[in-house]
């Protein structure tokens, strides 16, 4: 079988460790007094830019925004800097181009829903070294970053729209015009001293936040979109200690392509530095074409007690003529094999036409990194996940192990010969992490394990097909 392509961005900047890194550390009260520094010359600047949509943003407590899908007014919204949220009622303008996000169960737009809506799209605290990235710029929160500027993403086609401001979706638009990539770089894992203008130019250039898709993008692990040509690509990083999420998404991009399935296709980029190890896809939706997370669905549309989530979510899907069963019964497949711990309901979904709002079909599997044990030591084992309570379902129950067991009922689209091999194959791309190899036996115990879930997937297959 041939591997997929890698692909390579040439423009990724990987930051190299400079030599004042491997110094003796300031004490905490000289660091403490260098950020307060730093954050004073960020916000310095940024009070006295007189350009740009942050200045004219900045000057009051509130705001009155249109939050646009594409060129479609869909809600008109006053914001509160000074809480980072909305306030009041918002004023529906055409339901039929109002996030799934912003409704309630009932379908109706509502301030709680919307500023969920909001809050989801922001960078989520729990990116590394966001927070403090974006206090030097002079923000409270990752939120406000988000909605003093347009709010663009490529992951769909709202974008916001302050009152007063005549730009339309071709003006704004992150598939089709050039975007600025300096917040990403900034938002990465890098010492000060390696890019040490990133921080002012930001600073003295509102429109490298207002412009950049970087506001709008989600997930905890380090990130950023760059651009290749005509095409836009996500950079991801790993997470210690074993920075494994990037080899994890070639792997799973290889089972996908041995098995059938449909996928984003992941490459790997290497670097050196803070971090050296990333996955690289393109992005999945197109200018026309946006991404729908599950949890939208879910949260929009009022389940009956007796019917289970999977059931459920396949079920809304085919009633709007997605067959979503033998999508969703790969999707758990590649899950069960590679031990995906972190299948949550933002990362799958349906891909919808924005401006038809016609749903289209399942969006391809993505997002796979947090599997092959990454997250557990030698002495923890290889086993299965049980994620114990109800709210923490992965994506449909919580002994995740079960889940192919239950759902997964015709499977005669598997080829279960497909599957012979493929362990090894894992392991050889998981050999590339140095990291790995500080614990003796771990490469030998996930080849182990994953042979024994690739030989129940058979044998269920066989019984199945």
């Amino acid at each position: 079988m041939r591997e997929p392509i890698a692909r390579s961005v040439s423009n990724v900047a990987v930051p190299k460790m400079p030599a004042a890194a491997m110094r003796p550390r300031a004490s905490p009260h000289a660091r403490r007094n260098a950020a307060a520094t730093a954050r004073g010359t960020c916000c310095d600047i940024l009070a006295t830019n007189k350009t740009g949509l942050l200045e004219a943003w900045v000057a009051g407590n509130l705001s009155n925004i249109t939050l646009m899908c594409r060129d479609h007014e869909a809600i008109r919204f006053r914001w509160d800097h000074r809480q980072s949220h909305v306030a009041g009622r918002p004023q529906v303008l055409d339901a039929t181009y109002a996030p799934y996000g912003a409704r309630d169960r009932s379908g109706r737009v509502t301030r709680t829903r919307l500023d969920s809506w909001i809050a989801a799209r922001s960078v989520p605290a729990l990116r590394p070294h966001a927070e403090d990235r974006l206090r030097e710029l002079g923000f409270g929160s990752a939120v406000e970053l988000l909605v003093r500027g347009y709010g663009a993403s490529l992951s769909d086609q709202y974008w916001l729209r302050p009152e007063g401001d005549h730009s339309a979706w071709d003006d704004v638009s992150c598939f089709t015009n050039e975007f600025p990539q300096e917040l990403g770089r900034y938002l990465l894992p890098h010492n000060r001293g390696t890019e040490p203008s990133l921080a002012t130019a930001l600073a003295r250039t509102p429109s490298l936040l207002e412009r950049s898709p970087d506001s709008s993008l989600g997930g905890n692990l380090s990130k950023r979109w760059v651009i290749n040509g005509a095409g836009r690509f996500l950079l991801k990083g790993g997470r210690a200690t074993y920075f494994q999420q990037p080899f994890n998404e070639l792997v799973a991009t290889m089972l996908c392509h041995r098995l059938g399935v449909e996928c984003v296709l992941y490459g790997m980029q290497f670097g050196s530095g803070l971090a050296q190890w990333w996955s690289i896809c393109p992005c999945m939706v197109d200018d026309r074409t946006e991404l729908v997370p599950a949890h939208q669905l879910l949260t929009s549309h009022r389940r009956p007690n007796h019917v289970s989530l999977f059931d459920f979510y396949v079920g809304l899907c085919e009633a709007h003529g997605v067959e979503a069963r033998r999508a969703v019964e790969g999707m758990l497949v590649v899950d069960h094999i590679m031990a995906n711990s972190d299948r949550h309901w933002n990362n799958f979904g349906v891909l919808v036409d924005s401006e038809t709002r016609e749903w289209l079909r399942c969006a391809p599997v993505f997002d796979t990194g947090e599997s092959l044990w990454c997250d557990r030591t030698v002495e923890q084992g290889f086993g299965g996940y049980n994620l114990g309570v109800p709210e923490a379902r992965r994506p449909f129950l919580m002994e995740q192990d079960d889940q192919v067991r239950r759902y997964c009922r015709d499977l005669s689209w598997l080829d279960a010969d497909a599957l012979e091999g493929f362990a090894d194959e894992a392991v050889r791309v998981l050999e590339r992490d140095p990291l790995l190899h500080v614990e003796p036996g771990r490469l030998q115990m996930v080849h182990d394990a994953v042979e024994a879930r690739a030989r129940r997937m058979q044998t269920l297959a066989r019984r199945r097909g």
